[in-house]
């Protein structure tokens, strides 16, 4: 009696749409980079040296490059924070890159955390969605003034990527929405473009799906 009864309870949270929900995983562990793959454009500088773990954070040196995770994801929340180790410049975070020899610039989509820009989104390697096409241009300006915090201070990262659409909030400011992506998967990196910036509480939580 008691197994009929779970049965019939899982066929109605079935019915009713319940999702099934999994558990967020973090692909920094603050402790080395494994599970990150490093890459610069300058063939005279080390990857290993550029990249690197100080005090428990993520450490992008600002040499013209990126470190990537060796897993591709699709339909997640990823969530982090980040802070200018001096003078703000140029930096992003590169979602669905896809799969290839690495290269500057990967195909991909980048929200900008170029001081003054965060929340701007440029499509490297011809990725679509509606409103780059609705523009023609390479940049999805950001919808509000900035909303990054002043330089020194910890900035909350905030991107939802459902299906083929994805929405970026910095420090809980809706700053973009893109549409009708025809990339919805790949892999994470962090950029360098400029001067050295940390990372940390990296989370990649999956979101919730109907069976």
């Amino acid at each position: 009696m008691k197994k009929r009864t779970l049965c019939w309870m899982a066929a109605v949270m079935l019915a009713a749409g319940v999702a099934e929900a999994r558990s967020p995983v973090h692909p920094f562990n603050g402790k080395n980079l494994k599970g990150w793959v490093g890459y610069v454009g300058d063939s005279t500088l080390d990857a290993a040296e550029e990249f690197g773990v100080v005090d428990g954070m993520l450490r992008v040196s600002g040499a013209l490059g990126y470190i990537r995770t060796t897993r591709a994801y699709s339909d997640y929340r990823l969530t982090l924070q980040y802070r200018w180790e001096g003078e703000p410049t140029n930096s992003g975070i590169f979602m669905h890159i896809q799969p290839g020899e690495d290269r500057l610039w990967p195909k991909c989509y980048e929200c900008q955390l170029w001081a003054g820009h965060a929340g701007d989104v440029n499509d490297a390697g011809d990725s679509q969605s509606d409103e780059f096409r609705r523009i023609g241009a390479a940049t999805v300006p950001k919808l509000q003034p900035a909303s990054e915090r002043p330089a020194g201070e910890w900035n909350d990262v905030e991107i939802v990527c459902d299906g083929n659409s994805m929405t970026i909030f910095i420090n809980g400011v809706l700053q973009n929405k893109l549409t009708r992506m025809n990339n919805d998967r790949g892999y994470i990196a962090l950029e360098g473009e400029g001067s050295p910036i940390l990372f940390r509480n990296i989370e990649v939580a999956p979101l919730k799906r109907k069976r």
